[in-house]
């Protein structure tokens, strides 16, 4: 069974990074880049999205299933990368919203993840 302080710690991480998700979604459009470039806009509410959804399932319970938190670190990285990869580089506020909260992604999602090692189904 897993242990408490394990539990609290994914949660936490976990719901930070629910709260960056809900950031990334909403970004374009508080920041004012929607208007400017499409391909970061869609770019960021699906990330965003799937950051959020992935990081809520494991804050309401899915502590062991730390694959789900893998793959948000890989969505952070991802955003990190992609203002160069997608062309949109020169939309300074979406460059640098990206960069940022890919690594804040990247690094929630990691600790996540590695906070559910040494745990099991018993």
């Amino acid at each position: 069974m897993q242990t408490q302080p394990a539990a609290n710690t994914v949660r936490w991480a976990s719901g930070l990074n629910a709260l960056a998700g809900i950031w990334v979604i909403i970004a374009p459009f508080v920041l004012g880049y929607s208007v400017v470039t499409g391909v970061a806009t869609t770019n960021d509410v699906v990330v965003g999205f799937v950051v959020l959804v992935l990081a809520a399932i494991r804050f309401f319970g899915a502590y062991i299933q730390a694959w789900l938190s893998w793959i948000n670190a890989l969505l952070g990285l991802w955003l990190i990368i992609a203002p160069f990869v997608l062309g949109y580089s020169p939309v300074q506020a979406a460059m640098v919203n990206d960069i940022i909260m890919g690594i804040i992604i990247a690094v929630l999602a990691t600790w996540s993840a590695v906070s559910s090692r040494g745990t099991s189904l018993s």
